[in-house]
């Protein structure tokens, strides 16, 4: 049984994005920030919008795109008169950062993946040394246990003569006692 997948888009998410990008264009802002505003309305990321836009609304869009242009370039031209110098060089910047807009996004979230994975290898490594010093500390206390358990045995062994000699020290003494006291009252 086929499923669908649960973050595809539907053609009302599809609806918004078209209309906040148009809407963008016709202010002379980017689509870079409609993207933004997009994720932002719709919950996914500004990236995932861009993506989306130019791999499949913008063709469903063309001709209110080329109407968005023209609104802007005429609310240009009513507001304020640049040279026509001005005019190409601001439209060759927008031109271009609109055709490599979801490429910037795309390789901002890849290096955004690189640098995560970076610090998860430096993390690794960390982890990796501390355990190998952790590693080298217990076989130095097990060296020491087993000198320490060593030691312990011979100082059992010594305890346990030392025991042995003052029993028989005062068996002797009471041997010795006894027979003073009974060779006293004998020679009596």
């Amino acid at each position: 049984m086929a499923t669908g997948r649960q973050d595809a888009w539907t053609a009302e998410e599809d609806r918004l994005l078209a209309e906040l990008v148009l809407s963008h264009i016709r202010e002379g802002s980017t689509q870079l920030k409609a993207f933004k505003e997009a994720g932002a309305k719709l919950a996914r990321t500004a990236a995932a919008c861009g993506f989306r836009w130019n791999s499949y609304v913008r063709k469903a869009y063309q001709n209110e795109i080329l109407l968005a242009k023209k609104e802007r370039k005429h609310a240009q031209k009513s507001s304020t008169t640049p040279s026509m110098h001005e005019k190409n060089e601001s439209e060759a910047s927008r031109e271009k950062e609109d055709s490599h807009l979801s490429i910037r996004d795309v390789i901002s979230y890849l290096n955004g993946l690189q640098e995560n994975q970076e610090a998860s290898i430096q993390s690794y490594s960390a982890l990796k040394e501390e355990n190998q010093r952790l590693r080298q500390k217990i076989e130095e206390f097990s060296g020491k246990m087993e000198e320490m358990q060593k030691e312990y045995g011979n100082l059992k062994a010594e305890y346990s003569t030392l025991l042995t000699i003052l029993d028989k020290a005062r068996k002797l003494a009471a041997k010795e006692a006894g027979y003073e006291t009974t060779g006293k009252a004998d020679g009596t």
